[in-house]
Order: C-alpha cells, then structure tokens, then sequence
C-alpha cells in the first residue's frame, strides 16, 4: 500500500479515472453508432425495408448501377423500391438477415471499429462510398463480402430485367410468343 501512495496516485483514483474513461469511451461509441445517415423519401409504400434500410439500399444501387455511358441510374429504375418488393416476396427470416447486414454496414460505429471511418455509408461522398465498398467486398471477413455480393446480385438482376436498359447491352428482349395455346 506504501507504493500507491509514495507515486501520488492510488488504486481508488485509477478506478475512478478508469470507470471515468469507460463511460466516455461508452457515450462517445453510442454517439457514433446512433449517427444518423442520410435518408431518402421512397416513391410507394415499403413493405419490408424500413426508410432507413431503403436509404441504405438506394445509396448502395446508385454506386453499383450510376447510369454512366447514357445508361438510367438505378434511381431511375426504381430498383430500391423493386428490391423492397422483392424482399417482400421472400422468406421473412431470410428478408431480416439482409436487413441485418445493412444496418451493420451503414453503422458508423462499425466503420469506426473496423475501418476507421466515421461517418455512415449514406452520409459518406460517392467516393467515400465506392472506397467503403470495395472494402467490404475485399473483406477477410465472410458476413461483409457476402453483404455485398448479395446486395450487388440482387441490385443488378433488377437493374438488367429492365427494359429501359436491353438495348444498351445489344439485348433485344425475352421473344414474344404471342397467344400459343399450351397443349
């Protein structure tokens, strides 16, 4: 006990200042992982994503799908709506793990822990956002590949079932087989 004291510091004071630095450490961390993104309004009612999750979606859809070379954004597609609808189709326990990854990869919290940013995946610039993916998809970890690499399928097979965009890839259309009576 004579050692604590001969240093000027005691046990007590390094548990309060430990016990002091944990709560700030906890506020700040529940600060970060309650930063809010950037939310888009949806163009019919969701009915399985929450306005949040479809923010999330929408701003993912706009990075893989941007509409380059006179091609229509994803946004203009409507694919976050279509994806809601979609998910909607689904078994619900498999809608919900998506769900899931979305919200864990636009929390900041996440971000901060895992890949030092800070800010939220819809609040970040496109860049940002390109840079954020391209981590995640390049991942060691299984649960974050596998995010995007399920976001960005069901994203594309939206986007390409598209009839606005057959003629841009040389796609002239499913055939038309009329009336054909089946036997």
């Amino acid at each position: 006990m004579a050692d604590d004291a001969d240093d000027g510091t005691s046990r007590r004071t390094l548990l309060k200042v430990g016990w002091a630095g944990a709560a700030l450490l906890a506020v700040g961390g529940g600060m970060l992982g309650t930063r809010g993104g950037v939310l888009r309004e949806p163009r019919a009612k969701l009915h399985r994503l929450s306005v949040h999750e479809f923010s999330i979606v929408a701003a993912m859809a706009d990075r893989f799908h941007p509409g380059v070379g006179g091609l229509p954004t994803a946004w203009e597609l409507r694919v976050p709506e279509k994806l809601d609808g979609l998910l909607w189709s689904m078994h619900p326990a498999d809608s919900h793990e998506l769900q899931n990854g979305l919200r864990f990869f636009e929390n900041a919290l996440t971000g901060a822990i895992l890949d030092r940013r800070f800010n939220t995946f819809t609040a970040s610039t496109p860049s940002e956002q390109d840079a954020i993916i391209e981590t995640w998809r390049g991942s060691s970890m299984f649960t974050r590949r596998m995010l995007i690499k399920a976001t960005r399928g069901l994203t594309a097979s939206i986007y390409w079932a598209d009839p606005r965009v057959f003629s841009h890839c040389g796609y002239p259309g499913p055939p038309n087989f009329g009336n054909v009576v089946q036997p």
